[in-house]
């Protein structure tokens, strides 16, 4: 199949290396302009340049910003204008005893897993509306369905991560190509669809 996001700009969170860099690598070659976002100079520079060797030609940005904050999103909004695809990848993990974690460490995940997409979907969402095209998708864990015994604090916060991307087709009211109400189903999380989807 070949998709084709020429013309469209894509935000990808945390696209420095792992999942978030096979995410932005597969929008460049779909055409997508990316914006690669991480915490760091250093390893945004280098994530750009990986970038631009296995995809010649790729138009791409820099967004550094630490998104465990509302003011990080705040400093990636400035340089991350025009989104068309935003990918809510940032997250962190880490094994941790239950009865160990205190308050801190539960706000430090909530607010880098769950409030950094959040933040982002409400200041992008409405620009996609206005375009009439835009796609928003949460990546999440299985062990928000599987907690492991040993990472508590993480699997409740991949629930919290899952859920605004299962609902974002709701959110705008949006009407597909038959005028129908669009919502958001099972089919439609974790996965971009094709313009003749609606």
């Amino acid at each position: 199949m070949k998709i084709d996001f020429t013309g469209k700009v894509a935000l990808v969170t945390a696209s420095t290396g792992g999942i978030g860099f096979a995410i932005a690598r597969g929008l460049a070659e779909s055409g997508a302009e990316v914006i690669v976002n991480g915490r760091s100079t250093e390893s945004v520079n280098k994530g750009i340049q990986q970038l631009q060797q296995v995809v010649p030609g790729v138009q791409v940005r820099a967004a550094i910003a630490d998104l465990s904050t509302a003011e990080g999103v705040e400093s990636l909004l400035k340089v991350a204008n025009n989104v068309d695809i935003l990918v809510n990848n940032a997250g962190i993990y880490g094994p941790q005893d239950f009865y160990a974690t205190d308050d801190e460490t539960w706000e430090r995940y909530w607010q880098t897993n769950v409030m950094s997409g959040a933040r982002l979907s409400r200041a992008l969402l409405p620009g996609m509306v206005q375009k009439g095209w835009g796609r928003v998708v949460f990546i999440s864990s299985e062990s928000a369905c599987n907690i492991p015994a040993d990472m508590i604090h993480y699997g409740v916060n991949q629930n919290g991560a899952a859920l605004p991307g299962a609902r974002a087709g709701e959110v705008h009211g949006g009407k597909r190509r038959d005028g129908q109400q669009r919502t958001a189903g099972a089919n439609d999380v974790g996965r971009f669809r094709r313009d003749d989807e609606g």
